[in-house]
């Protein structure tokens, strides 16, 4: 997946909707907190849609979720 620099807003709001609960396939507890492991389709603006694997974390103290990485399955 190749987007112009003035695209990258589009892969950050791709991202932040993939991970949602339908996706989730997993979660696991570390020494950094929670890992949560999302699977299925990354809305791109062709619309080609590939299946990508994000992963995000939360630490202990914090709900919020941080975004680790995402690679295509």
């Amino acid at each position: 997946m190749r987007l112009h620099a003035s695209q990258r807003f589009l892969l950050i709001a791709a991202l932040f909707s993939h991970a949602r609960p339908s996706q989730l396939v997993r979660e696991v507890d570390d020494a950094y907190g929670r890992k949560y492991v999302y699977e299925g389709p990354l809305e791109t603006p062709d619309g080609s849609n590939p299946l990508f694997r994000s992963v995000w974390q939360s630490k202990p103290d914090d709900p919020r979720r941080y975004f680790c990485t995402a690679y295509p399955l």
